[in-house]
């Protein structure tokens, strides 16, 4: 105990002289700083963006990259995820795996990270007396790893067991299915669980290569979170990440846009599920891919807070009158193969008539006078009491800013608000023409149905495409 106490008060006044020792360059810099948020960009591009909360005394430090599975090739069809395992292992400075959980838990850390298909983030949580410590640590993981061959046999089975708990779920092939209607040859940069195959013949080499194109501080930020002082975080900050070398924009040569569907498509998948769920998929708004498209991601937010009104049309007649248990119209701001959805649940013996209502709810809402201010203002009143719970949840609040971050940026953020009331019924009407018309933005229609209930009630895969202008089924 005396030994641990005499190692940790060495650390201690080492990040009081290293506080000290540098201070941060006087050369300007490119500041963000609005409603709580501070950003400003290190000299090799590192986005370091300050969440200040003294409400408790912890601190969490996130590193978030611009990867995923949206970076991948059919070669690399998983190893985004792969390196994620790797990334809280052997380092330069921590040169064992026991080296680096002892160290953890000096530290009390509750550490993680996560791969989505456009988001990588990476996260320590400790006691805000640890800041400096933890910020070290994190540093030396994102710039040292070692990327030993036994460490990464070690993982292999685990993450093969995440993918064995994603093919347990009924609802996985679901989704898998109708991202590989929509997506077609390019549903590799949807799967972000990868191959199997992939992940089995995975090489040391193949996480540097990896390390060296996207985990550069230019294609990276430094989310901080919790119990600090500014001028101190941002000393400490240009201490640990400051020298880290600038690398090449690993996006400079993006890739092609989806291709959007031809015409529309329908399928069911057979799973033990109690209830039948309806997706019926459309192409969204890429944020970032151009001005029209960033401007749409608004109207799209929009339509989806006002369909989940308690009072809008849409929940009274899918969800109030009885025909389903749960209705949504689902919207996730992404860059790369956006999806607006609408989208059920239902009991078997409901299914013909949450169709039929489903289909009526989706011909009105390309008819004038669907939206209104009045829901407008609902929503947005809605939405701000929902955003201003959500900045109290903490490390939740900050990962999820931390993904957002990868997706569209700061600014995009800390203007959202502004932006949504600016939207107009106008743009709703708009929005509602160009993607929910399937003559112009062809959908992808799936059924998730027990294949008892299937045969018990007649459900198929609908081999029609939804007419909006008369509203009967061709």
């Amino acid at each position: 105990m005396k030994k641990l106490l005499i190692i940790i008060f060495g650390i201690f006044l080492s990040c009081v002289h290293q506080q000290s020792a540098q201070k941060l360059p006087e050369t300007p810099r490119r500041i963000i700083e609005k409603d709580g948020i501070y950003s400003e960009f290190l000299e090799n591009g590192l986005e370091v963006i300050l969440l200040e909360d003294h409400g408790i005394p912890l601190t969490t430090v996130i590193i978030a990259s611009q990867n995923g599975a949206y970076t991948e090739t059919p070669k690399f069809d998983g190893l985004t995820h792969l390196y994620e395992h790797m990334f809280f292992k052997a380092n330069r400075v921590l040169d064992s795996q026991e080296k680096f959980r002892d160290r953890a838990r000096e530290l009390g850390l509750v550490w993680n990270g996560t791969t989505s298909t456009e988001a990588v983030r990476y996260y320590s949580t400790a006691q805000s007396k640890f800041f400096c410590e933890t910020l070290e640590f994190m540093a030396n993981a994102i710039r040292y790893p070692m990327f030993q061959t036994k460490e990464l046999e070690n993982e292999r089975p685990v993450v093969n067991g995440e993918y064995d708990r994603k093919e347990a779920n009924p609802y996985s092939h679901f989704w898998k299915a109708m991202d590989m209607a929509m997506f077609g040859d390019f549903y590799v940069r949807k799967n972000t669980i990868g191959d199997r195959k992939v992940i089995a013949t995975a090489t040391v080499e193949q996480m540097q290569f990896i390390k060296d194109k996207f985990y550069v501080p230019n294609n990276c930020a430094l989310i901080l979170h919790g119990d600090f002082e500014r001028e101190n975080a941002l000393n400490l900050v240009n201490q640990y990440f400051g020298d880290w070398e600038k690398g090449e924009n690993p996006h400079k040569n993006p890739p092609i846009e989806h291709p959007f569907l031809e015409k529309s498509q329908s399928l069911i998948v057979h799973q033990s599920i109690d209830n039948v769920m309806v997706s019926i998929n459309f192409r969204g708004p890429d944020v970032l891919r151009t001005p029209e498209q960033t401007h749409d991601t608004f109207a799209a937010d929009m339509i989806a807070n006002i369909a989940r009104l308690p009072n809008s049309r849409f929940m009274k007649n899918l969800v109030e009158s009885g025909v389903s248990t749960n209705a949504w119209v689902g919207y996730r701001t992404l860059k790369d193969g956006a999806k607006i959805y609408f989208g059920g649940e239902c009991p078997a013996e409901n299914f013909a008539q949450f169709q039929t209502a489903m289909k009526t709810e989706m011909l009105a809402i390309l008819e004038p006078k669907y939206f209104t201010e009045e829901l407008i203002k609902e929503a947005l009143n809605a939405l701000e009491i929902e955003m201003i719970f959500f900045e109290e949840k903490g490390r939740d609040y900050a990962l999820s800013f931390a993904s957002g971050w990868c997706s569209h940026g700061t600014e995009y953020w800390v203007n959202y608000m502004d932006n949504m009331k600016k939207v107009t019924v106008a743009d709703l009407e708009s929005f509602a023409q160009r993607y929910f018309n399937p003559a112009t933005n062809p959908m992808v229609y799936g059924i998730l149905a027990s294949e008892e209930n299937a045969d018990k009630v007649g459900i198929v895969a609908p081999n029609l495409e939804l007419d909006f202008k008369k509203g009967e089924s061709k």
